[in-house]
């Protein structure tokens, strides 16, 4: 299991620059209707006849009319279109996992940022994992985008297809959030994202910052499943509060 989400990490290169395309389609003719022809009508004159001396009285047979009945009107019972599913990040409860501890935490360096994780994590750098049981499976890791300069931070067509780009490699996939923010002081493109990989239900963040040793990109991803009972981001959120740059 961990070796495919190796695989979707490894794409990460590929989809920081690629713009999700949107197809058309075009509607279908309408269809056309041919008007039957009324049927014509022809009356064929009675024969004349003579009548008597004498002529019986005349005679109208009674008109009886059937009462009428109207049907009764029946509504359908009103049904309202099913409503749109609250973001699942919001709609499932977990217990929210805390380890980080700065006094027991692991200390790793990558492109001259320290970043710490908590003790309990197993981890084969560059990825660490809170938990490797399929039903509860996630994972941090971090990337050097070194083909990226981390002035495209400030390009807004740049930050657009990246997320984009990120949701078109998941099945089903999904921005949930995109935006430059503040975490711990640093800038960063933290992009939130739901979908499949591998038949695996996911939620992702991407945080992507400048690496002060080169001035590239650096990324931290995390994922987690989006119906496992314990949530990791609050770990996650804490390792990018406490990044600190470091020289060689």
């Amino acid at each position: 299991m961990k070796n495919k989400l190796k695989l979707f990490v490894m794409a990460i290169l590929v989809m920081a620059m690629v713009c999700s395309a949107c197809s058309g389609s075009e509607p279908a003719p309408a269809a056309s209707t041919e008007e039957k022809g009324e049927a014509v009508v022809s009356s064929i004159p009675e024969k004349e006849t003579q009548a008597p001396a004498t002529k019986a009285p005349a005679t109208e047979a009674p008109t009886t009319e059937a009462p009428t009945t109207e049907a009764p009107a029946t509504e359908a019972p009103a049904t309202e279109a099913p409503s749109e599913p609250e973001t699942t990040r919001a709609a499932v409860e977990k217990k929210m996992a805390h380890t980080f501890d700065p006094a027991t935490n692991k200390t790793y360096t990558a492109k001259g940022i320290q970043f710490q994780i908590p003790a309990d994590w197993s981890d084969s750098d560059p990825y660490f994992y809170p938990c490797k049981e399929a039903d509860n499976f996630a994972m941090i890791y971090y990337m050097a985008i070194g083909t990226a300069d981390a002035s495209m931070l400030d390009n807004a067509a740049f930050v657009d297809s990246y997320g984009k780009g990120l949701a078109s490699s998941l099945t089903n996939g999904k921005v949930i959030d995109s935006q430059i923010t503040e975490i711990g002081g640093r800038k960063m493109l933290v992009v939130d994202l739901e979908g499949d990989i591998n038949s695996m239900d996911m939620e992702l963040t991407f945080a992507t910052m400048e690496a002060p040793e080169d001035g590239k990109l650096l990324v931290f991803g995390f994922g987690q499943r989006i119906y496992g009972d314990t949530d990791y981001s609050e770990d996650f959120l804490n390792i990018l509060e406490n990044l600190k740059d470091v020289k060689n």
